[in-house]
C-alpha cells in the first residue's frame, strides 16, 4: 500500500503542474516561403552538401540581440522553405529578420547582402502569414511587413 502511495505523490508531482494535455505555451507557427531570382525559382548549381540556407532571426522589440536562430528546410530544386523551429513544432509568432546564403566550398555566393545584419527581409510571422517571398535580384530597400 506504501509503495503505491509513493509511486502516486510521483506522478503527481511529475505530471500535475503540466494537467493533462502538457504545458500550454505560446503557439508555435510555421514560417513558409521561397527564394526566387526575378520573379522567377531559384534554382543554384551547387554539389551535395550545398546550397540554399535560410534563417529566421527574431527582432526584439527592445532590439536585444537575438536568443535563437530558426533554420529553415529549404528544398534545392524549387526554394522553396519551411522554418518550423528547432524541434520541428514551429516557431513563436514575432518579427523576423530572414537570412539568405548561398553556401558554395564554404563561402556565401551572395556576398553577405541578406547576412543576418543586411538583409533586407523582415517579415511578421503570425497566424495571417502568407507565403514569404524573398527576391534576391531586388534587395534594393529594406522591406518590412505590414501590420
Amino acid at each position: 500500500m506504501r509503495g503505491c502511495l509513493v509511486s502516486m505523490l510521483i506522478l503527481v508531482l511529475a505530471y500535475g503542474p503540466s494537467g493533462c494535455g502538457g504545458s500550454k505555451g505560446p503557439k508555435l507557427l510555421q514560417a513558409k516561403g521561397q527564394v526566387v531570382k526575378d520573379g522567377e525559382d531559384f534554382i543554384p548549381d551547387v554539389d551535395d552538401g550545398e546550397g540554399l540556407q535560410v534563417c529566421f532571426i527574431p527582432i526584439a522589440d527592445d532590439l536585444s540581440p537575438p536568443k535563437n536562430w530558426y533554420a529553415a528546410k529549404v528544398d534545392q530544386s524549387t526554394g522553396h522553405f519551411v522554418a518550423s523551429g528547432g524541434e520541428g513544432k514551429g516557431m513563436p509568432k514575432g518579427k523576423y529578420r530572414v537570412m539568405v546564403e548561398l553556401k558554395k566550398n564554404r563561402k556565401d555566393m551572395l556576398g553577405g547582402k541578406f547576412d543576418a545584419l543586411n538583409s533586407p527581409y523582415v517579415f511578421d510571422v503570425d497566424d495571417n502569414s502568407e507565403l514569404m517571398v524573398v527576391d534576391i535580384a531586388k534587395p534594393a530597400v529594406k522591406m518590412e511587413s505590414k501590420d
